[in-house]
């Protein structure tokens, strides 16, 4: 290897984080960022196209199945949640598809399509393998990314089936974050972004480990090290850099933001402890044991709206949910007050004489409950919504099973509800719209779509409110 550079240029609402590595036998490998700031997405992309890393995962059969048993749905190259978990998204060789996850017995399916985009915008053609798909809360509003184009990211409205943009990159984007927040700002079309804004010496990161803030808070998350497991914070809206997090000494597996953006969730590469960091002071909140008997690699992690659980998802059988009880000490005042006292103080006295590590481990956390998965090998993605005013897991995987888990309030093992097969295969008949696509904004002022119909730049369907703020 000859040389290394690295810098994130911002473009007058367009953010791009570059990391170059030369070589007398190799190609370019660039890592980058983009932030629209008066658009809707946060994204990243690398050169090389295997290092793609989807959040997917593992499971198989035994409870109440819907949809049709004696069918295989087509392995998925992507599932994931959206912000909120009211929806999954699925991308497949051919095509992609939405699920509504409100209701526990069935899925609706909002949207599938096979044959949506063409490069000489005057005829459809067949979608290749959908790499990345996201979907901006439940908006219309969706971020592709195919094998058929890795380095190009269309940004599609699928009610109206219009491309509103596309933008390329000159690698391959590999992972797409997106956040709602009021834009002061105009809607501005994406042909023009002047540099505004350098931050240079960023490391490597080509498995796209990166989280950006759902809500209020629009603070972005990167690994800070390639040796070990330094979390850089950034805010968006403001455009500077916050505090570095010395989360783990390996490096970096995951990141999580809360839903209010408070807190921050990590994994290394060893798998084996959970921490969660307060975003603003950068203090340690909680710490939690998966296991100490093997190494893991952590798929994916997710908090509940209210930010008062956190689970995790590997490549094993189990899946954890942590609870995140208050920090402060609180005065017993049950009958065996007195009892638990003492064994406060034991526990205390005892750390004291420990070692440093034993002490850490002796202090963790363990997983407020558990599920099985039926079977392993396949990446997943999890989500904890309410749904029906009651906490629940979601597990989705690769092999096209959502895996559904109630979350009972005394924890332990969790029960398998309920099980749907998904796929583009298993599409059911009931097609719902959500609320937001039902306004009708035909007679508002817009801009004209490549398929001639008006996009109004003021409706919260086509263009959902933002802050990207540089205030």
């Amino acid at each position: 290897m000859v040389g290394r550079q690295a810098e994130m240029v911002t473009f007058g609402g367009l953010e791009r984080w570059t990391e170059v590595t030369s070589g007398p036998l190799e190609t370019f490998v660039m890592l980058e960022l983009e932030l629209f700031i008066p658009g809707y997405f946060l994204d990243v992309g690398s050169g090389a196209l295997q290092t793609l890393q989807v959040i997917v995962a593992c499971a198989t059969t035994n409870p109440p199945m819907s949809l049709d048993d004696e069918l295989a749905p087509e392995e998925l190259s992507f599932v994931g949640f959206n912000q909120d978990a009211t929806s999954l998204a699925l991308g497949a060789a051919s095509s992609y598809a939405l699920y509504s996850t409100k209701k526990t017995e069935k899925l609706d399916l909002i949207h599938e399509s096979y044959r949506q985009f063409s490069d000489d915008k005057k005829r459809n053609i067949e979608v290749c393998e959908v790499m990345l798909i996201e979907r901006l809360f439940s908006s219309s509003l969706l971020m592709l990314v195919s094998t058929q184009a890795p380095r190009k990211l269309r940004i599609y409205h699928f009610q109206k089936n219009n491309e509103i943009c596309a933008q390329s990159y000159t690698n391959t984007v590999i992972a797409v974050k997106l956040n709602r927040e009021k834009a002061k700002k105009s809607f501005i079309e994406a042909d023009i972004f002047p540099v505004i804004h350098t931050i240079r010496d960023t490391p490597s990161n080509t498995n796209g480990i990166i989280d950006l803030s759902s809500t209020v808070n629009s603070y972005l998350a990167y690994p800070g090290s390639t040796n070990n497991g330094h979390v850089q914070l950034f805010d968006v809206a403001r455009l500077n850099s916050m505090n570095t997090i010395s989360a783990h000494t390996s490096p970096l597996a995951a990141l999580r933001f809360s839903y209010d953006g408070k807190k921050l969730a990590t994994a290394s590469s060893r798998g084996t402890v959970i921490r969660v960091f307060d975003t603003e002071s950068g203090e340690r909140l909680y710490e939690f044991t998966r296991g100490v008997k093997r190494f893991v690699n952590i798929y994916s992690m997710a908090f509940s709206i209210d930010g008062k659980y956190l689970c995790s998802s590997s490549n094993t059988e189990t899946v954890h949910v942590f609870r995140l009880e208050p920090t402060t000490e609180t005065v017993n005042e049950n009958e065996d007050g007195e009892e638990q006292g003492w064994v406060d103080y034991l526990s205390k006295q005892a750390s004291s004489y420990l070692p440093a590590q034993m002490n850490d481990l002796w202090m963790r956390g363990k997983s407020f409950a558990t599920a099985r998965l039926p079977s392993v090998g396949k990446r997943n993605a999890v989500a904890l919504p309410i749904i029906s005013g009651k906490l629940h897991l979601l597990v989705a995987t690769t092999d096209g099973f959502l895996y559904i888990y109630p979350v009972e309030t005394e924890g332990g093992e969790l029960t398998l509800l309920r099980q749907h097969k998904v796929g583009i295969k298993y599409a059911p008949v009931t097609h719902v719209r959500d609320p937001a696509d039902n306004q009708n904004n035909e007679n508002k002022e817009g801009t004209k779509s490549e398929g001639g119909q008006t996009m109004d730049k003021q409706s919260t369907d086509n263009f959902p409110p933002l802050d990207h703020s540089t205030a």
